[in-house]
């Protein structure tokens, strides 16, 4: 029971890192779970195939494991190499504020970049 919260509070993480790296957080969550449900279905099948016994912590490990990638992913792989904010930044476009790991704006989806250089001066 405990292992659903914590899957549901894990792909909850990984959508919201998606959704603010520029990635699609149903495609990144579904990813998750997805992965995570076909490894445990499929390592009792490839653990008893490799040796006689099959441990059912090793399934849970690999399975975690996989979550753990797709977190790591999702946190520095999406949009690596574009600029990133090191605090909290408001949106030049919309004015909402976004967290420091987002690269897009999560209310309308425009693009990190320098604040001062988007910010329009008053006359």
């Amino acid at each position: 029971m405990i292992e659903i919260f914590l899957m549901i509070g894990a792909t909850s993480a990984i959508a919201a890192y998606a959704r603010g790296r520029g990635g699609s957080p149903w495609f990144w969550g579904t990813v998750t779970v997805a992965g995570y449900i076909l490894i445990q279905l499929a390592s009792p099948v490839l653990l008893r195939s490799a040796s006689r016994e099959a441990s059912p912590l090793l399934g849970m490990v690999l399975s975690w494991a996989w979550v753990g990638a797709v977190g790591l992913y999702t946190r520095f792989g999406l949009s690596a190499g574009k600029p990133e904010a090191c605090m909290m930044w408001t949106c030049p476009n919309c004015k909402y504020l976004n967290r420091s790991y987002a690269v897009v704006c999560e209310a309308c989806k425009q693009p990190f970049s320098n604040s001062r250089r988007n910010q329009q001066k008053d006359p």
